[in-house]
């Protein structure tokens, strides 16, 4: 599945060197593992690539959006 993902994320433009992108495979791959599971929240997530990776929720959080920005502001640009 992670091959999926990451090919998908690559075709929205998104460039592997920025931390948001391995944060982002994470948290689909924890949702999609998770799917029997609707009352997960994105907050649970965040927390845990954060307790993984030794940072905080927050900083996961932004650097997922902060990915997520860039492939927008692709595709808003043609690029």
């Amino acid at each position: 599945m992670n091959e999926h993902i990451e090919k998908r994320i690559y075709e929205m433009g998104i460039p592997k060197h920025i931390k948001g992108y391995r944060y982002l495979i994470e948290a689909i791959e924890t949702a999609v593992n998770n799917a029997d599971n609707p009352t997960l929240t994105a907050k649970e997530i965040y927390c845990a690539i954060a307790e993984k990776y030794e940072t905080t929720p927050s900083r996961v959080e932004r650097a997922i959006r902060h990915t997520m920005e860039i492939a927008l502001d692709k595709d808003k640009f043609g690029l």
